[in-house]
């Protein structure tokens, strides 16, 4: 399944509350994982990532926590999420240095304030952050 089709999939569902974000977030990281290998990944494996600052009104830098770590070279991938599980924005680096979102979507255009979902994914490792975008 594409990430297009997935993004439709999701427009499909009922407009989400701040309590259907999580379970969205749940799918998105389901059929990711699905997609990849064709199993599906227990959600409690999900490791919270560092965004910093979180509420942000320009610009928040997105990495690994602390404790984590990844070889050089690794591909980093972020994917950031809006509300109703489209994808706003694709980010990618081998570098293990925060990725900075200055909240603009892949066209360049500023995004509109609100609740996003960023999934950070590192080798075999995946994390998730929910951020507020408010001006």
């Amino acid at each position: 399944m594409t990430e297009k089709l997935l993004a439709e999939k999701l427009l499909q569902l009922p407009v989400m509350q701040s309590s259907n974000f999580q379970q969205i977030t749940k799918r998105i990281i389901l059929q990711q994982q699905g997609k990849r290998n064709r199993n599906f990944v227990a959600v409690d494996s999900v490791k919270k990532l560092m965004v910093y600052p979180n509420p942000f009104s320009r610009h928040t830098e997105i990495g690994l926590p602390n404790n984590h770590t990844v070889p050089n070279g690794t591909m980093i991938s972020v994917v950031i999420y809006n509300q109703f599980g489209q994808i706003i924005k694709r980010m990618t680096t081998t570098s293990r240095h925060a990725i900075q979102w200055d909240a603009t979507d892949d066209t360049g255009a500023t995004v509109a304030d609100g609740l996003y979902m960023v999934k950070l994914t590192a080798g075999t490792q995946l994390f998730t952050q929910h951020i507020i975008l408010s001006r």
